[in-house]
């Protein structure tokens, strides 16, 4: 067996080694799908309850933030055209009032490209006195250009007086010219032109140049053309005639008619021909060649005009060469003025703390050889005394949220404490949207933060619970067990072990619980999972999918219901006959929010917030809060 071989039998035996891998692998899988959607069947669906209870209710929203100082003095680089950092204090560093009082450096930039510009500025002088030579003698230039532009525009001008003659003829494009500038000034009025009364001089028998030769060619075709209708319509009687006399076929009378049917048609074009050219090409002949010598007055003046702009720029240029050299000391002064701001000292006591630059995803450190430009935010000093939050808060509570307002913060470094606070403030223009926000808008805000001491650094990652009404003995369900069905709320309640439909009245809701105004009473036992398909019958019983509202669904009668009554845990979607479930744990699972042993939830909250669509057998309280899920 060749090596080749070999190798070929090696690579089918892994291939099929592989195979029976992945055979033995969808196998157990399906095993154990049956295993638990077996055993999910026979026990039937496990319905979650939720006892409804009258107590207090605290109605919040919950932003995230970072803390920062209440106070915070920007230390900014103000050399122009940037530089690069050359010694930078540490970041947290402790400013004290004695260092500010020394001068203590906290930034070096790096000053060698001003200080090489300040050598320069001695050899800058030398080139003031070239530049005063040189604008001494452009002054000159500038004198012959300007006569020899002056006299190019004046050769336009008689050529566009010669055009004008040669159209109409020399008396009466005289006459015109004349009668738009009487005192031969040259300063004509553009619109001059719609003065010029052009019928007149079509029928002036002074008219000469081409307009009259163009007249004569027009008339001829027409006196042709109606000689030869006059002839064809002389032969047509004729034809006629004969005809009567039975000497000519009737095709020969109808061909004498359509020559002169056809010889009308040249009459007809010549004469508007004619027409055409004295209503339209006559006129913009006229205008044009007229606006043509108008525009060449204008032309030779603007000349003139750029003539005596160009020798006035040639003596500022000269005047500005002398005064050179002054100009240069000036910002010899400004250089050295910029060496020294190459140094940043300390104004304000308190703490050093960098300022990250380039972008969120993608931070750059302040350090040693970082570039800065001008303006730029190096670092600041902040007094960790008075402490702040600012947070983001989304469109969908901006309206809820105001100056003033009682919160709660808690910090991810500190999850035990708990701080004091209140709403500082909240824009009212929303923050630029960000590649990765989607169509969320958010609102920028600011929290105070009391009784923070000096071990809260700015930075920190907080969470902020703003109270926005705190209810007093109200009744109360979690979110997830009130549906939209048609505009109205819904609540599906436990009568007599059947799920009856009952239309409540909501009021405040927050992250986890809604108020009930009216619709239920204390105790009550309502679904957590409220049926993703209905059928309602008679009595205003509920019936779930798998009874007759699975033969509704089949008859595309039930789609409807299940567009109104929607599942918390499981986007409800109608797809030929069959709902889509995201939330069930195993295909075809009875209860989409049920938790097997050793298998998670995929519908709970993490994170020390319990599951809301935990049973409790005895219809006791849901502890927790769950995740936030709207009124609707």
């Amino acid at each position: 067996m060749s090596e080749a071989q070999h190798k070929g039998r090696s690579k089918r035996r892994k291939k099929i080694i592989i195979a029976v891998v992945v055979l033995l692998l969808l196998v157990g899988m399906i095993g154990i799908w049956a295993m638990w959607g077996g055993s999910e069947k026979s026990s039937g669906s496990s319905t979650r309850y939720f006892a409804a209870r009258r107590g207090d209710l605290t109605i919040s929203i919950t932003a995230k933030g970072q803390v920062t100082a209440l106070d915070i003095v920007q230390v900014k680089s103000e050399v122009e055209g940037g530089t690069t950092i050359v010694s930078i204090v540490d970041d947290g560093t402790e400013i004290s009032q004695e260092d500010v009082d020394a001068n203590m450096i906290l930034v070096e930039l790096d000053s060698s490209r001003l200080t090489e510009q300040a050598a320069t500025m001695e050899v800058a002088v030398a080139g003031a006195r070239s530049g005063h030579t040189e604008a001494l003698e452009a002054v000159g230039i500038q004198e012959m250009q300007n006569e020899s532009d002056i006299n190019a525009s004046l050769l336009s001008l008689r050529f566009a007086l010669m055009d004008f003659q040669r159209y109409l003829g020399e008396d009466i494009a005289n006459e015109v010219i004349d009668s738009i500038d009487p005192n031969g000034a040259g300063r004509i009025d553009p619109n001059a032109v719609d003065s010029v009364d052009v019928e007149a001089i079509a029928n002036d028998e002074r008219l000469g140049g081409e307009a009259l030769q163009r007249m004569r060619d027009l008339n001829s075709s027409i006196d042709l053309a109606q000689e030869q209708l006059r002839r064809a319509r002389t032969k047509l009687d004729w034809t006629e005639r004969l005809y009567e006399q039975e000497y000519v076929s009737l095709s020969e009378v109808e061909g004498d008619q359509f020559e002169v049917s056809r010889l009308q048609i040249d009459v007809d074009k010549a004469l508007l021909a004619r027409e055409l050219f004295l209503q339209y090409e006559f006129v913009k002949q006229v205008q044009q060649l007229l606006s043509d010598y108008i525009e060449a007055t204008r032309e030779l003046a603007r000349t003139e005009a750029r003539a005596r702009s160009r020798m006035a720029q040639a003596e500022a240029r000269l005047l500005s060469a002398t005064s050179t050299l002054r100009s240069q000391e000036e910002r010899l002064v400004h250089t050295q003025e910029q060496i020294e701001k190459c140094t940043i000292r300390a104004t304000a006591a308190g703490l050093v703390v960098y300022q990250m630059g380039g972008y969120r995803w993608d931070p750059v450190p302040v350090e040693v050889g970082m570039g800065v430009s001008e303006r730029q935010h190096i670092l600041s000093i902040t007094d960790t005394g008075e402490m702040k939050v600012d947070i983001e808060v989304p469109e969908s509570a901006i309206h809820r949220v105001h100056a003033g307002q009682r919160v709660r913060i808690t910090l991810d470094a500190m999850a035990d404490a708990e701080f004091g606070g209140e709403v500082l403030e909240v824009s009212r223009m929303p923050e630029p949207e960000r590649w990765n926000s989607g169509d969320a808008r958010l609102y920028s805000g600011e929290v105070s933060m009391l009784d923070a001491d000096g071990n809260i650094k700015p930075g920190l990652s907080a969470r902020v619970e703003i109270i926005l009404d705190e209810l007093e003995d109200v009744l109360y369900v979690p979110v997830q067990a009130v549906v939209n069905r048609g505009g109205r709320k819904i609540c599906f309640v436990e009568e007599g072990g059947e799920l009856v439909e009952r239309e409540v009245e909501t009021g405040e809701f927050n992250e986890s619980f809604i108020e009930i105004v009216s619709g239920l009473s204390e105790g009550e036992q309502v679904c957590l999972t409220p049926p993703r398909l209905l059928d309602i019958n008679e009595d205003g019983q509920a019936q779930a999918e798998g009874e007759d509202a699975g033969d509704e669904a089949e008859s595309g009668d039930a789609g409807d219901q299940a567009a109104e009554i929607v599942d918390p845990c499981a986007a409800a979607t109608a797809i030929e006959g069959e709902l889509a479930d995201p939330c069930a744990v195993m295909v075809e699972s009875a209860d989409p929010c049920s938790v097997r042993e050793g298998i998670a939830d995929p519908c709970a909250v993490v994170d020390d917030v319990s599951d809301p669509c935990v049973v409790m057998g005895d219809g006791s309280d849901v502890d927790g809060a769950s995740a936030g899920q709207g009124e609707d």
